[in-house]
């Protein structure tokens, strides 16, 4: 018989499978935050990086389900965001880390955040822009610092 041309695709696909994105979708529409989650951990130990929004999207689905694992979910996105070094994914990592406070906030743990906040600062104090979108998260102005 002829080619069809299909085996190239068969095999890229075979070494895909699980789609676990599309896993994690299906679970995140049926509001099934167990299966979300394992997704997701299943996804998470391939070498693929899963996109921000995916992080994201996985995190607001599971977010009343297991707030803690949400924290970590967000935590772990934005130091990888930090580490791009680049001004767009520091605005990116700013927005995770403000959700990461509002979750904090309705657990009762702000002064984890705050502690979290400050060792970013340390760690990072040579990144001058991060540290002014820290300031402005934070509602610090130039004379406020002082």
């Amino acid at each position: 018989m002829p080619a069809t041309g299909f085996e190239s695709l068969f095999s890229e696909l075979k070494s895909q499978f699980p789609l676990l994105k599309e896993l994690i979708e299906i679970a995140i529409l049926e509001e099934n935050p167990e299966q979300v989650l394992y997704w997701y951990d299943q996804f998470s130990k391939r070498k693929d990086r899963i996109a921000w929004h995916y992080q994201d999207e996985v995190a607001e689905a599971v977010k009343a389900f297991v707030p803690e694992r949400v924290v970590e979910i967000w935590k772990n996105f934005a130091e990888s965001l930090i580490a791009e070094v680049k001004p767009r994914a520091y605005e990116e990592a700013i927005t995770l880390l403000r959700k990461y406070r509002s979750v904090a906030e309705q657990l009762g743990k702000l002064s984890e955040w705050s502690q979290y906040i400050s060792k970013l600062r340390v760690e990072h104090k040579p990144k001058r822009r991060l540290i002014e979108y820290l300031d402005q998260m934070e509602g610090k102005t130039v004379l406020n610092k002082r």
